[in-house]
């Protein structure tokens, strides 16, 4: 018995070491560093936008898929495919108005990406951005690692984007980490542009988020916001 605290702080410790192998094999050291600052209080992300009056071309994906929208009846499907979800987080978004695109390959589920039409939440931020009007928010893309390559992002995306310019919007937005570069080559893909960088700064019960501007780049309402509390 005196021995289980020190297996249990073992075990411990080989799960940090091998989540720590784990992201730095995925996003390599640049990952580690951001994922670090934000233990300590310092968070950004890329900003990326696409006007929806350019030419939008649907993109293939490499292997077969239907593409769909997730609703409540599917929620335990969904928690099977994303690791770390929650029943309680999924229908909240959707009870939020947000909509879940879902490709799917021989009926199961291989990608899905959300989508938001007036605010959401921003994990790698950790607080609520506001959007303007006739902005559509692209987040929280995930592929099965078995498909991942099969260009079903693309196919998504460019889903979406067709979708949402039917519907009268005028332009996408997408917020992403600086390591996460599988989801900068979609975006980019896909037509989007990086407008600048929103960094977040926390101490205590106090908050700071700014935006830092590309050079070259247009401002849009939110682009210029502030904010302390």
């Amino acid at each position: 018995m005196q021995n289980r605290p020190n297996r249990i702080a073992g075990e411990r410790w080989g799960w940090a070491l091998r989540r720590i192998r784990e992201i730095g094999q995925r996003e390599g050291t640049r990952g580690l560093v951001y994922r670090t600052l934000a233990l300590i209080g310092y968070r950004t992300v890329g900003r990326y936008q696409r006007a929806l009056d350019a030419p939008i071309e649907l993109a293939s994906a490499r292997i077969p898929v239907e593409i769909g929208r997730l609703t409540a009846e599917h929620v335990d499907e969904y928690i099977a495919f994303r690791r770390g979800a929650t029943p309680l987080q999924f229908l909240s978004r959707l009870e939020e108005g947000h909509c879940c695109y879902a490709a799917r390959h021989d009926g199961q589920l291989a990608s899905t990406a959300w989508v938001a039409e007036r605010s959401a939440w921003v994990e790698a931020l950790g607080q609520h951005i506001s959007l303007d009007q006739g902005e559509m928010y692209i987040f929280d893309a995930f592929t099965l690692s078995d498909y991942r390559g099969q260009h079903i992002q693309p196919r998504i995306v460019s889903t979406i984007l067709l979708d949402f310019k039917a519907a009268g919007f005028r332009q996408a937005v997408s917020l992403i980490a600086p390591y996460n570069r599988s989801n900068i080559i979609v975006r980019e893909r896909a037509g989007f542009r990086r407008t600048g960088a929103i960094n977040c700064i926390k101490a205590g019960p106090l908050s700071w988020t700014f935006f830092r501007r590309q050079r070259g780049s247009s401002r849009s309402r939110q682009e210029q916001t502030v904010t302390s509390r």
